[in-house]
């Protein structure tokens, strides 16, 4: 008798994508616990909910440096679901993953097989909720990854297509890498993805133009969308003008070594099946094919995409780890086939499932907002309850720091278009508040027209208790802030948390 051949040389006994289904939605079922996962996902909400209160984007509906598709995705959801509604967000996050996790294996699958198909989604499954909580956030790499997987899958069929169905494919395609771009500026670089697909085909010219000009219709019908609720150069200065001058590449002059020390050395401890299957493929990159090279570039580009602004927050790294799943997943499948990968095979179950385990009793412990084990140090959920017991649901209220959670959690909707400050500097190291993208001297004369509009409730500053590190920016710094307390007095500090509320307002601590 030979050897017994492991259980990845057999067929496997339940569909693909019910197997990556359920491994994604177990893997996320911490997401579904706590309100807040990021919070990123809290000025979204907040500037979502502006939007449905009929706001202008990149106006008196919302101020951030992201491109306008994830705030119309959270107004949507908010607008089926409810105010502040973020289990649903939360269930949209995790249909966005697996639908990726299933083009994954499309591609793994065309490329080598259907168990390389099923190992890319699964690891696609697992190893976005790995590192850290924000893993599994509803952010906006998230929503990109899943228009560049369908992207990368469109571009590696046109490879094998004939000329008519080529272009179609390859021109939606580049719809898809604007839609992305919606989501994040950076995601416009995959377009080389394409031209890296096509540049080596027959009447490549025209495949190249065909995609550029999808590219440019859908882009050019989102510019639209934009004109139509917001302003174009607002957009342009808040999301151009600003990232690359105040924000862009910033961590490069700072403290790039420890942020690589703690985002991007943990999250490839974390997913180091991946890389090391990924680094083991590249050996044999030479023998690759066609449709496999594509791949390749899409994680080249991905990767420097995700290390551009010297930041290295761990979920950056979504955006490799996409295209790393399909080519790890293609490698062991090489291996895991024969008979004799049988210690192969307990080794990637082990990387896989002890990563997957420990992470998610990590998530159920660990609170993300404040980033600590069991209950917050503040309470930032006892002053928003404060907040809530002492508004109604029609009020306004305005948090002076970088704290959007208080308007989610107080169920209320920001006073002001502005829901964070000095969002990306370095808070704990004192960073000067005129570096801030967003503490420029155009930010305080459309503060003060936002109080004229809607005079807050509430004023919650959370300087006085150091939350998200805001200790060093009291509201004495910024006299234009200051300046529009004058009729406000204190009427509680709730949990190191000063609210100030209108003199002539009769709120009891």
């Amino acid at each position: 008798m030979g050897p017994t051949p492991s259980r990845w040389a057999r067929p496997a006994a339940w569909p693909p994508w019910l197997v990556i289904a359920v491994v994604a939605a177990v893997c996320r079922i911490p997401s579904f616990l706590r309100p807040l996962l990021d919070d990123d996902e809290a000025q979204y909400a907040a500037i979502g909910e502006l939007l449905r209160a009929g706001g202008r984007l990149y106006g008196d509906g919302g101020v951030d440096n992201k491109p306008p598709g994830i705030y119309w995705t959270y107004a949507a959801v908010f607008d089926a679901s409810g105010r502040y509604a973020m289990w649903a967000i939360h269930l949209v996050a995790l249909a966005v993953v697996i639908a990726t996790a299933w083009i994954l294996c499309a591609i793994a699958t065309r490329i080598a097989s259907r168990r390389a198909g099923v190992l890319a989604g699964v690891f696609y499954g697992v190893f976005t909720t790995v590192y850290y909580p924000k893993m599994l956030a509803a952010n906006t790499e998230i929503f990109m990854m899943l228009a560049l997987s369908g992207m990368a899958l469109l571009v590696v069929r046109a490879r094998e297509a004939r000329l008519g169905p080529a272009l179609g494919a390859l021109a939606a395609a580049g719809a898809l890498v604007a839609v992305a771009s919606g989501y994040k500026q950076s995601a416009a670089i995959n377009l080389a993805v394409i031209a890296a697909g096509v540049v080596a085909a027959r009447a490549w010219l025209a495949r190249l133009v065909v995609a550029g000009l999808g590219f440019a219709a859908a882009l050019g019908a989102g510019a639209l969308a934009v004109a139509a609720t917001s302003s174009l150069p607002a957009m342009w200065h808040w999301c151009v003008t600003q990232v690359v001058g105040s924000y862009g590449a910033s961590a490069w002059h700072g403290s790039v070594w420890h942020n690589i020390a703690v985002g991007l050395v943990p999250f490839v401890a974390s997913s180091l099946l991946v890389w090391l299957a990924g680094a083991a493929r590249a050996a044999r990159i030479r023998a690759a094919g066609a449709a496999e090279r594509i791949v390749w570039v899409w994680f080249a580009i991905s990767l420097a995409s995700a290390v551009a602004g010297g930041h290295f927050f761990g979920h950056y790294f979504i955006q490799p780890l996409a295209p790393l799943t399909a080519l790890a997943a293609i490698e062991l499948d090489d291996r895991l086939g024969a008979s004799t990968a049988r210690a192969l095979a307990r080794v990637v179950e082990a990387l896989t499932v002890l990563p997957a385990a420990g992470f998610f009793a990590f998530n159920l412990v660990f609170e993300p907002i404040t980033e600590a084990f069991g209950g917050p140090d503040p309470d930032f959920r006892i002053p928003a309850a404060w907040v809530r017991d002492h508004t109604g649901p029609g009020d306004r209220i305005f948090v002076w720091g970088m704290f959007a959670p208080t308007y989610v959690l107080a169920d209320r909707l920001p006073a002001s278009r502005f829901v964070g400050f000095l969002r990306g500097a370095e808070r704990n190291k004192n960073a000067p508040p005129e570096l801030g993208w967003d503490t420029g001297p155009e930010v305080w004369p459309a503060l003060a027209d936002d109080f004229a509009r809607h005079r807050p409730a509430v004023v919650i500053d959370t300087s006085t208790a150091d939350l998200m590190s805001f200790g060093n920016y009291p509201i004495r710094r910024f006299p234009a802030v200051a300046a529009l307390l004058r009729d406000y007095r204190v009427a509680a500090v709730v949990d190191r948390v000063t609210m100030y509320v209108p003199a002539d307002r009769g709120i009891s601590p």
